[in-house]
């Protein structure tokens, strides 16, 4: 779906995910409304209920569950009139986003009666399983059925994920920044397919290791998965902090038509933000799952990246050109 372009697969994703989104909405929205299991409460909005460290590390999973609202930006080459249409994708898709992740966050709360240790209770992991097959909220046949609907949902988030990565890829190849063979445009569909297909096999790879290593880092008899360990709250959610914090940096330079003083507040606030979750993960991670040694581990993984740059650039990987640079649209 990559390969064949934005148009197939980006529809194919906005499917996936608004079935997904609007029976967890609907469900969410029947869960406030009964009261959960204990009735509804304002506690889950008091921030005075945890330290300033909790806070922080918290905010490494606020980034993370926010990921991928600037992936419309990746798709701008495929897009008719992405000035206008760009912008206003970023902009809804964080107002979407972030209203739908407090109602449903605040129904998964009160559905555990606002007890943080039945929440995270490996037994009833992953807490909206545990939630929507409870008799009083939903049952053991509508559990099964949000089962399902969350693996529809990973498909769709799959979707979007080698969208964005693979459009990168394209961009650093062109820009001389990774070697130029992934700027290539496929002759039919004009997308870079080399950069997916390298994408492809990079991801299963991963996914292989992954499973072989016991999560690369072996974790408690008890972790809920070798996945858990590897993203949902280690590598993959410090490293997007990283980088959302060398875009935030990139602010305070400015870019070519845009308000100046716009991006240095954007600027201001993203860099503290995710500096924030940042010093949370190195200072407040606990040690289970083994959570306390991610920073230091993705330290290694980024000296590994720049290590293969260098060695990459003194191969002159980056001078040579190929057919197939220029712009590819599809859109």
């Amino acid at each position: 779906m990559t390969i064949l372009g934005v148009q197939v697969s980006t529809r194919a994703q906005l499917v996936l995910a608004a079935v997904s989104m609007a029976v967890i909405f609907g469900w969410a929205i029947y869960v406030i409304a009964k009261g959960g299991t204990e009735g509804n409460s304002g506690t889950p909005f008091d921030p005075g209920a945890i330290s300033f460290d909790q806070l922080f590390y918290g905010l490494l999973y606020a980034c993370l569950i926010f990921t991928g609202f600037e992936s419309a930006a990746n798709l701008a080459e495929e897009t008719d009139n992405p000035r206008r249409s760009i912008p206003r994708a970023v902009l809804w898709s964080v107002l979407g986003v972030g209203g739908f992740y407090v109602v449903v966050m605040y129904a998964l709360e009160i559905a555990f009666g606002l007890d943080i240790a039945a929440f995270l209770n490996l037994e009833n992991f992953p807490p909206l399983y545990s939630a929507a097959a409870n008799p009083e909220l939903g049952g053991d046949t509508f559990g099964e059925v949000v089962q399902w609907i969350v693996l529809v949902d990973i498909l769709a988030v799959a979707l979007g994920a080698s969208n964005a990565c693979a459009r990168v890829y394209f961009a650093l190849a062109r820009d001389r920044r990774l070697p130029s063979r992934l700027a290539a445009v496929h002759p039919r569909y004009g997308t870079p397919w080399i950069a997916a297909g390298l994408l492809a096999v990079a991801t299963a790879v991963v996914v292989i290791l992954t499973e072989l290593t016991d999560g690369i880092v072996g974790g408690a008899d008890t972790d809920p998965g070798v996945w858990f360990r590897f993203f949902g709250a280690t590598y993959g959610a410090l490293g997007l902090v990283i980088v959302y914090l060398l875009i935030a940096l990139s602010g305070f330079r400015g870019q070519p038509g845009e308000n100046r003083l716009g991006l240095a507040v954007a600027a201001v606030v993203g860099s503290a933000a995710t500096l924030a979750a940042i010093w949370g993960t190195v200072n407040d991670a606990p040690p289970v799952y083994s959570l306390d040694k991610v920073w230091w581990l993705t330290a290694i993984w980024i000296g590994i990246g720049a290590i293969v740059l260098l060695v990459l650039h003194s191969r002159g990987a980056f001078e040579r050109q190929t057919v197939g640079q220029a712009r590819h649209t599809d859109s």
